[in-house]
């Protein structure tokens, strides 16, 4: 009994020790990356990659909330397009959380420019809204070339 009580004394002290993060209350964003670097338009899909973090958790959609909150916004064109990033939940005391997003572009959501026939860059603009509606700070991709048919 009384190892087992130590034990115990030993886990929540431990346990007390573990400072939770302290992020802003505004999402963050950081890390921005494209699973490749040349696509097609109308063949390949892009993989946007991100990471965030929120101090109070309040990041995603509950069900049945349609409510647009994950934005890539073509750099070109400033044409935004919508996404919404599911609910999060919260564990434990702490609210904080944080994590990577991954969005698929649809290859037939992206195009080349008219004025280029050849070849295009594509990069997209990222940033998110928590249902607060404090919005992060923005992010630019790198470069995507565009091979145009």
């Amino acid at each position: 009994m009384r190892i087992l009580i130590i034990a115990i004394t030993l886990v929540v002290t431990a346990m007390s020790c573990i400072n939770p993060p302290e992020y802003s209350e505004i999402p963050e964003i950081s890390d921005a990356t494209v699973d490749r670097t040349e696509a097609t338009p109308g063949e390949d899909s892009i993989v946007v990659e991100f990471k965030f973090q929120d101090g109070d958790g309040d990041l995603g959609n509950k069900e049945r909330d349609s409510t647009i909150n994950a934005y890539l916004v073509d750099a070109r064109t400033g044409f935004p397009y919508n996404y919404q990033i599911p609910y999060i939940s919260e564990r434990g005391n702490n609210r904080a959380i944080s994590g990577t997003i991954w969005i698929t572009v649809d290859p037939f959501t992206f195009n080349c420019r008219p004025n280029r026939p050849d070849k295009d860059t594509l990069a997209y603009e990222i940033y998110i809204v928590d249902r607060a509606g404090n919005e992060s700070n923005r992010l630019t991709t790198p470069p995507i070339i565009l091979d145009c048919p």
